[in-house]
């Protein structure tokens, strides 16, 4: 709403600029090029004499029925010491004026602009603006020495006038005062009337902006007047410009009825282009009433934007319902937006509304209810991807505070959010508290990868990141949140809550805690965008994990179960899962309790190879696939086992298994990127022999598929300790029946 406030004054001001320069420019070149030789000072009749015969010559007319003070225009003109001087010998024109002043009024015009000078030099026209004070808060003292280096801030028409000469005018300024009665004005020359013009650096303070404005125009003006008849001043404009990045078309139509103290802009119709990424823009205006007293009234405005492109369409359009505004209050009664994303397969459809309340004294907007909608859309059928729905109250003020406080449903499970932002804050941080009962990942996640392996699910949301990092660009966010239920494809957390932060090209999940299979979680992730990579850091600690639910969701087998604790300390870096892993460099310890391992029935295999009669240490496998599932099973007290991670690869320094009559110790590595382990491992215990308990003691060996391990006998060992006997086979099978006998 700001900005059309602001494009309000700025074409108001457009209409009386335009109406003056054009007065000044015709007055002061008639005068100029008038043919005289010599030194001459003219009087007020013989002034208006050379006026109304110039206008003539050059079939431009002017004509009034009365002119008197506070009429609507007042060419209240004061010339002091004008003088013409001309050199014989050639044909240029020198006019200065030690005083020149026009005063203009009318109260809607807030803004004072002082034209500081201008000149006719080279067939160029050469306007300077400046404000009463300059940008030190001086005075700027009036009748300045007029110097031929013109500021930058110049209004050029290049190629208006046929003849070579020069105006100076000093100290010419004019009041936000302007009345017009019963004059018409009508210009023609041998071509169309069309100014082309530049405009750099003209500032302007208003009721909008906190700060002054600079801006650039460059283009094609042209102006239009239709008639001037009796309380009534009606025009048309129209201003194209094209640059390397746009493409612009304005036109609408301006009426000025002084009976009703009223201006009306109608048909106002803008077209853009912007040339980079190839949007099309396109707005109208049917009416826009302005009245005397402050007031605004405009019925509908609406907006389209349009992005064709061969592989992707982006569309969307704004509409505002019934804007009304009296001094400094605006009221708009229906805001609709939406806008669609089409690419081959699908769509995606964002649309809602809202109702706006605008202070233009207080600089602050309100909304009082926000819908918003969300879909996508395929090729098959519509598939809602969420919604939005919140209620409640924004009060923002330009520059300075945001707050924000709102309920409602997001994918109809309730939601707080409150945010709040302050500019007088010395980081200039956001600040935001969002509270929900549930949200749902899944859909969320491509269609084309929402059946596919985990990997390739949770590579699609990393792919997420850096637009992340590129939406929240250098902005600065603290965000408290808290969900009752977070689901992800495999499985779900719930009381979820932590704090985020981001500063530039930084992520930070602080104290992120919560509960997951049966247990509960504390963990800090630090995600680092750098030119080329991400970076991650991540310490966090697992309490009471029930391991075979874990395992179950994950691998749909679990080999492993019991109560886990844990705590790891990792660093990586990477854009998928792959390079995640490849990189991944720390320390983790994980603790289980009260578990069972499947897949080791050592019972079994035994009696196996003792009906075989020969031994074969191949067939001694001890895997998940080998009989019944619910025999092959080795129970524990206690799991641990803690490593140390150099590029994907664990070096496991100590394992420790305790179970109710024997103990496991070994050590190894875990490859990440092939999922293969290989471990060397020592199963102890006690036997009874001959009333006796007799310490022995199994080399074994843990290795293959990370999620299907095999436990066989590491025969190398055995024959290295049995290396003296006479019959190493027949030893070696004694041997392992009494190893049976302290398992089980």
């Amino acid at each position: 709403m700001k900005s059309f406030k602001v494009r309000i004054k700025k074409r108001t001001r457009i209409i009386f600029y335009s109406i003056l320069f054009f007065f000044l420019f015709f007055v002061i070149l008639l005068l100029s090029f008038y043919y005289i030789r010599g030194y001459i000072v003219y009087s007020e009749d013989e002034i208006r004499t050379l006026i109304i015969d110039y206008l003539k010559e050059k079939d431009i007319k002017i004509s009034f029925n009365e002119i008197k003070t506070n009429i609507f225009f007042r060419p209240a003109i004061e010339l002091k010491d004008v003088h013409f001087t001309k050199n014989s010998s050639d044909r240029n024109y020198d006019l200065t004026a030690k005083k020149i002043r026009i005063s203009l009024g009318y109260k809607i015009i807030w803004n004072k602009i002082k034209v500081h000078q201008l000149s006719i030099f080279d067939g160029s026209l050469y306007i300077g603006f400046k404000h009463p004070t300059d940008v030190a808060g001086k005075h700027v003292s009036r009748n300045s020495v007029v110097k031929e280096n013109w500021p930058h801030n110049t209004l050029s028409i290049p190629n208006t006038i046929n003849y070579s000469g020069k105006i100076i005018l000093e100290d010419v300024s004019y009041h936000s005062s302007i009345v017009f009665r019963d004059v018409e004005l009508r210009i023609s020359t041998p071509k169309n009337y069309t100014s082309y013009f530049e405009i750099k650096g003209i500032t302007s303070n208003n009721q909008l902006l906190k700060y002054p404005i600079s801006f650039d125009l460059k283009g094609v003006f042209d102006l239009g007047l239709k008639t001037i008849v009796g309380n009534q001043l009606d025009l048309s404009l129209w201003y194209r410009t094209h640059t390397k990045q746009y493409h612009t078309n304005v036109q609408f139509n301006f009426n000025w009825d002084l009976d009703r103290s009223q201006i009306m802009l109608s048909n106002l119709n803008y077209e853009g282009l912007e040339l980079v990424n190839g949007f099309n823009y396109k707005g109208s205006i049917a009416r826009i009433n302005w009245t005397v007293h402050q007031e605004i009234n405009i019925p509908k405005i609406s907006f389209n934007i349009e992005r064709p492109n061969q592989s992707n369409n982006t569309d969307g359009y704004m509409t505002l319902s019934q804007l009304n505004c009296k001094e400094s209050f605006c009221l708009i009664d229906n805001v609709n937006f939406a806008t669609t994303y089409h690419n081959s397969d699908k769509s995606f459809v964002v649309n809602g509304n809202t109702t706006v309340e605008l202070n233009l004294e207080q600089k602050s907007i309100v909304l009082k209810q926000l819908i918003f909608n969300s879909k996508q859309i395929n090729t098959k059928n519509v598939i809602p991807l969420w919604v939005l729905h919140l209620k409640g109250y924004l009060f923002y003020k330009l520059d300075d505070y945001l707050l924000l406080n709102m309920d409602g449903l997001l994918d109809k499970q309730s939601i707080h959010l409150v945010a709040e932002h302050s500019q007088e804050q010395a980081d200039k941080t956001w600040e935001m508290t969002v509270d929900l009962t549930s949200f749902d990942t899944r859909p969320y996640i491509d269609s084309d990868i929402s059946n596919a392996s985990s990997v390739k699910i949770y590579n699609g949301l990393l792919a997420k990141l850096p637009g992340v990092f590129q939406l929240l660009s250098d902005n600065q966010l603290k965000v408290r949140f808290g969900i009752n239920q977070l689901k992800f494809p495999d499985f779900y957390f719930s009381d979820v809550s932590g704090h985020l932060m981001y500063t530039k090209d930084h992520i930070q999940l602080n104290h992120l805690e919560g509960k997951f299979f049966e247990g509960s979680f504390l963990t800090n992730l630090d995600i680092e965008m750098l030119e080329d990579k991400l970076k991650y850091k991540i310490e966090q600690k697992l309490n009471n994990l029930n391991i075979g639910m874990m395992l179950f969701y994950f691998t749909n087998f679990p080999f492993l179960s019991g109560n886990g604790n844990s705590y790891i300390s990792l660093q990586t870096e990477g854009y998928n899962i792959s390079e995640i892993l490849s990189n991944l460099n720390g320390f983790s310890s994980f603790e289980i309790y009260q578990g069972i391992i499947l897949g080791a029935n050592l019972e079994k295999i035994i009696y196996a190879q003792d009906k075989l009669g020969v031994f074969n240490t191949q067939n001694l496998e001890l895997s998940r696939d080998s009989g019944d599932r619910e025999l092959e099973q080795t129970q524990f007290a206690l799991f641990k086992f803690v490593s140390y991670w150099t590029n994907s690869v664990s070096e496991t320094v100590a394992l420790e298994i305790d179970g109710p009559e024997f103990q496991v110790r070994g050590q190894g590595a875990t490859d990440l990127i092939n999922q293969s382990l290989d471990y060397s491992l020592l199963l102890t215990g006690y036997v009874d022999k001959n009333g006796k308990k007799v310490n022995i003691t199994i080399p074994l060996k843990l290795s293959g598929n990370l999620l299907e391990p095999k436990y066989y006998l590491d025969s190398k060992q055995v024959l290295e300790l049995l290396d003296d006997a006479d019959n190493k086979e027949e030893v070696l099978r004694k041997f392992i029946k009494q190893q049976w006998e302290l398992i089980h």
